[in-house]
């Protein structure tokens, strides 16, 4: 798999891949604009015929081994589904993870469009690491009870809009794909620099032994989701994956937990050297 992966884009329809050949940056990402080319409603009812989210065998025998390789959790539950029902399952920090790991549970339940030679991520769920006092995240020591949930961080939002994202474009997610927030990209929220999303193998922040789980028939592969910069998007689209790498090496950065605050590891810039003078007063 080329390690450069995708950028999966707004902007204009570029149609089918199948019509011509995919625009390719000059770092090796593959560049994806799917404009507003989106799934029907009626061709995801059908899609998701026979693949309803219910607590079926699959579902339970899903959550038990989660709950065995990381223990308890907390559900968040969502009451509108487009597309396919995503939950959020809230693993809380402990001695061995100091932050919060939250895993997407539904992203699954359909298969993603691979191409050839990609169908081990056919089924997919999405992990991501935030900190142990992430505010609007649940206190306690985590629980399989239901929790209703309004208004968290908009990093939970963007987990469960990507686990929608290959359904609803019939595309797929994978090693090193990053996604932008918009054409052009906007800040996920104003105290951070971040505007892109992008996913690599999951391993680091878990237990060493974590890999795919397999229920149902189906092996289920974890992607760790993580964001980036402008720069930082733009340097893993001119250089590529290994050059973005290095510069966060260099920088210090640390990337586990998140940190919505953290400085650009390419430029220096941080959320507050964004802000208008004016701000300051």
């Amino acid at each position: 798999m080329n390690k450069d992966g995708a950028n999966l884009g707004g902007g204009r329809d570029d149609g089918p891949e199948e019509e011509g050949e995919p625009e390719v940056s000059p770092g090796g990402s593959r560049m994806i604009r799917h404009g507003d080319r989106v799934r029907s409603r009626d061709d995801a009812t059908s899609a998701l015929e026979g693949h309803e989210h219910v607590e079926s065998e699959e579902m339970q025998a899903f959550d038990a081994e989660l709950t065995r390789r990381l223990g308890p959790f907390t559900v968040l539950h969502e009451w509108v589904s487009p597309f396919v029902h995503v939950d959020l399952y809230l693993f809380p920090p402990n001695e061995e993870f100091g932050y919060w790991r939250v895993i997407t549970r539904g992203m699954s339940d359909l298969p993603q469009t691979v191409p050839e030679g990609a169908e081990d991520w056919r089924h997919v769920e999405t992990v991501q690491f935030l900190p142990a006092d992430t505010p609007g995240l649940p206190t306690g020591r985590g629980s399989s009870d239901p929790v209703k949930f309004d208004a968290g961080p908009w990093q939970l939002a963007v987990q469960k809009r990507m686990a929608r994202l290959p359904h609803a474009l019939e595309t797929w997610l994978g090693p090193f794909h990053t996604v932008p927030n918009d054409d052009p990209p906007e800040p996920y929220d104003r105290k951070t620099l971040l505007t892109t999303a992008m996913f690599l193998p999951a391993g680091m922040g878990l237990p060493e032994d974590f890999g795919p789980i397999e229920v149902g028939g189906k092996t289920i592969q974890f992607l760790w989701l993580t964001y980036l910069t402008d720069a930082e998007c733009a340097l893993k689209l001119e250089k590529g994956t290994e050059a973005l790498l290095d510069h966060f090496d260099a920088s210090g950065a640390n990337l586990i937990p998140l940190d919505p605050a953290r400085a650009c590891a390419v430029t220096g810039a941080t959320p507050r050297s964004r802000r208008p003078w004016w701000r300051f007063w």
